[in-house]
């Protein structure tokens, strides 16, 4: 019956989309972890940190209770073989570097942003209850200033969910679920709207427009209401397999377009802006399946000093996300390998191939307090070498 009624959400999602003028497609925000991040992507399915709340509900089964008190992340879309050109402006003005020329740089090559996420929750027990915000922004174009486009996006999501165990067949499943409430704030940039914003931001004068930045109608704001299933198998204590249906149905979004000010003010006070304009267009997030592996030897008293897992992961593998993309997207880029070595139980070494490109990083871990660091490299285009995008992420987290 559940199978029965899930096709027929689908179904009903699928004839509900030709009544508006157009469908867009969105995509999940959500946190450059580090730890992933240094893994290429990988392990999201099989973990059972914090971060999981973000992947797999199966994570909420487990012995042990987690109360984080705060996990949070940075990051910034930049090259690092450009890192010397955009910081050493700040680090000796009168270098004579160019901060201009530096994010000109960045932003033509490789593309330039940051992020940040904070969150907080409990886990454990078979229940998982968090909340979190999410912000992301990058820009990219082929000349500067006024060849740039991007985007800036902020979510605040609060997580519920449970999860529960059986034995079947000598292994060990669990599986979870969760909704997830959000808000959402949206900004897509055109070349004029990202001129204006990097003009302003680096102190260049003004370009000219007939409408402040601030108060353009550039901005969506609104709520959607997300429903995840996860599942996690056990097999003979070292080899885990992991699956993840997320935004079952197509996740809705409930937009109003709004000036950027209003929407920037309304965000902070975790609210949406009253009496924005109606949008014809209907904005979803696509659902999305991720499968993963993860394979964790017993080395014993060994793993004390010594203690490798591997992670493989494949996203979107049946195309559910954009089937028009699946049929001419690489494998390749929906691929994700990982490794982690933890070395004297408390230092971690990662590394990992993100739709074929190299990532890594390292991890501490005191008992209540890990920190771990990554560098990555994201495809941003279709398939592998279409436009390429590094970046460095830096993550904390505090827990009982």
């Amino acid at each position: 019956m559940i199978g029965r009624r899930f096709w027929l959400v689908v179904l009903f999602v699928a004839s509900v989309d030709g009544l508006f003028a157009d469908t867009i497609l969105e995509q999940p925000l959500l946190p450059f972890t580090s730890k992933y991040a240094a893994q290429g992507f990988s392990g999201t399915v099989t973990d059972n940190s914090f971060a999981s709340m973000f992947s797999n509900p199966a994570s909420f089964y487990s012995d042990k209770a987690l109360i984080t008190i705060l996990d949070t992340s940075m990051w910034f879309h930049i090259a690092p073989r450009y890192l010397l050109a955009t910081i050493l402006p700040f680090l000796d003005p009168s270098a004579g570097a160019s901060l201009t020329d530096a994010v000109s740089l960045q932003a033509t090559s490789n593309g330039i942003g940051a992020g940040l996420s904070a969150g907080f929750g409990y886990t454990g027990k078979g229940i998982g209850i968090g909340l979190s915000l999410v912000t992301d922004s990058y820009l990219y174009g082929k000349s500067f200033p006024l060849g740039i486009e991007g985007v800036i996006a902020g979510e605040y999501t609060i997580i519920v969910g449970g999860a529960g165990e059986l034995n079947l067949w000598g292994a060990k499943i669990t599986a979870g679920a969760d909704v997830r409430p959000f808000i959402r704030a949206y900004t897509a940039l055109d070349a004029e709207s990202s001129g204006q914003l990097l003009v302003s931001m680096l102190g260049m004068g003004e370009l000219g427009a007939s409408t402040p930045f601030g108060e353009q109608k550039n901005t969506l704001t609104g709520y959607g209401l997300a429903l995840d299933i996860g599942i996690r198998a056990r097999i003979a204590d070292s080899l885990i397999l992991g699956a993840v249906l997320r935004d079952i149905g197509n996740t809705r979004l409930y937009y109003t377009r709004n000036t950027f000010n209003q929407a920037f003010s309304s965000f902070f006070l975790f609210s949406v802006p009253q009496g924005g304009d109606a949008l014809s267009d209907l904005y979803i997030v696509p659902m999305s399946v991720r499968l993963g592996i993860s394979w964790h030897p017993d080395l014993k008293e060994l793993a004390l000093l010594f203690d490798p897992t591997l992670t493989v992961e494949i996203a979107d593998p049946f195309g559910w996300t954009d089937p028009s993309v699946y049929t001419t997207q690489s494998w390749l880029t929906r691929l994700h390998l990982g490794t982690e070595l933890k070395l004297l139980n408390s230092v971690f070494l990662r590394a990992g191939i993100n739709s074929g490109y190299l990532t890594w990083g390292l991890g501490f871990d005191l008992r209540y307090v890990a920190i771990d660091l990554a560098s990555y490299t994201v495809e941003r285009g279709i398939n592998p070498g279409d436009r390429p995008c590094s970046g460095i992420s830096i993550n904390l987290n505090i827990r009982l």
